[in-house]
């Protein structure tokens, strides 16, 4: 289910940050990013109309694809095909100046920012030797093949007629979404908050024999490599044994502190996020979420019919949706619902409408407890 929710702010206009490489602070994991996407194909020897029907085809799946080409491409109508074709984005490039569709020429890094809205890129001719290529020139000897069209055959590598684009469209979905499910996906439990208005540390909050910390990563761990704790640096002492903390660095952000945090510290993860104050969360809304997940989306989360909007604080963030939440922060926006409003992300009906209520004053806890029929065992703090 696509659902569109109307917003402020629904594009970024703010300026990049210049490489801070050379600073004094210790040098972190950098993004497995490709030339221009995460998830990028080199076209050898593809012709526009080739091209176009590729694009058309992706397109009919609903997969948003970028090209990047070169002027003198451009100049046989390839960038003309590939917009006719429904392409997202197209970038041309020469002399190392960028320019997309008729806009002004941009910098590389400006041109990656747009890109990243793609759910692929697609490059006509070019890309390293290590870039997966589908060949449509028989004289090619391009290493990195993962599939040929037409009179050409490589062996373990599938060939399709040159006038199946649907069939090619297919398998590049597919191969697509496999790259992006194929990095580990984490677990973090959003355990920072100051619980103001319940007057006591919600992490800390009994509903299950255990603390929430506790409970909600130990839900998250089946489906998570790693499992982490987002928390305050002043929580370190609450903390239980066995959990893992990580420590917010990105400050007084609320939920999108914690999640910067996490996507700074692991760049090539993907993070399934659940706050620990959802006392009815189970292994089932958990497991339909994770089998409906979308990696070529910024974000996989539910739609919650209390709020009429997406639900942040229980759903699956992508790598790439670091540069959202930075690009919707950057305009003063630090709700990560926002990031969900105003990107391109797979919202789902909630099988359970109680995994998502969240408890927040003493009342509701109270009342949670009723209906769990369970009484606090462990001290809250």
């Amino acid at each position: 289910m696509t659902t569109k929710y109307q917003a402020a702010g629904t594009e970024s206009n703010s300026a990049l940050v210049k490489d801070a490489s050379a600073s004094s602070h210790p040098k972190r994991e950098r993004a497995a990013v490709g030339a221009y996407h995460r998830v990028e194909l080199v076209l050898a020897g593809a012709t526009p109309a080739e091209i176009y029907q590729l694009v058309q085809a992706l397109a009919s799946r609903g997969v948003k694809a970028g090209l990047v080409t070169t002027l003198s491409d451009a100049k046989t109508n390839t960038r003309h095909a590939a917009i006719q074709g429904g392409a997202a984005s197209v970038l041309t490039l020469e002399s190392h100046q960028y320019t997309l569709y008729n806009a002004s020429p941009l910098e590389k890094h400006d041109a990656m920012r747009v890109l990243q809205q793609c759910d692929l890129v697609l490059i006509a001719g070019g890309g390293s030797d290590e870039t997966p290529k589908v060949l449509f020139d028989p004289n090619d000897e391009l290493q990195s093949a993962i599939a040929t069209v037409g009179k050409i055959h490589r062996t373990n590598v599938p060939n399709f007629d040159s006038r199946d684009a649907a069939g090619l469209a297919s398998f590049v979905h597919k191969w697509a979404e496999k790259q992006m499910t194929s990095m580990p996906l984490y677990g973090l439990v959003l355990a920072g908050g100051k619980s103001v208005r319940m007057q006591q540390d919600k992490g800390s909050m009994d509903y299950h024999g255990e603390t929430q910390r506790e409970h909600v990563a130990k839900l998250l761990a089946p489906y998570c490599e790693k499992v982490f704790v987002s928390c305050r640096t002043e929580q370190a002492a609450i903390i239980e044994p066995g959990l893992v903390p990580l420590f917010d660095t990105f400050l007084d952000l609320g939920p999108a502190g914690g999640m910067l945090t996490a996507l700074r510290a692991f760049p090539n993860a993907a993070w399934l996020v659940a706050a620990c104050d959802l006392p009815y969360l189970t292994n089932a809304s958990i497991e339909h979420l994770i089998a409906r997940r979308n990696p070529l989306k910024v974000a996989t989360a539910f739609h919650n019919p209390a709020s009429g909007l997406p639900e942040p604080l229980l759903a699956i963030w992508e790598s790439k949706s670091v540069h959202r939440i930075f690009d919707l922060l950057a305009e003063g926006y630090d709700c990560p619902r926002k990031v969900l409003i105003n990107s391109d992300c797979e919202i789902l009906a909630a099988p359970f409408l109680a995994a998502l209520a969240n408890i927040n004053t003493p009342a509701e806890a109270i009342a949670a407890r009723k209906a769990l029929s369970v009484k606090p065992s462990v001290k809250e703090v």
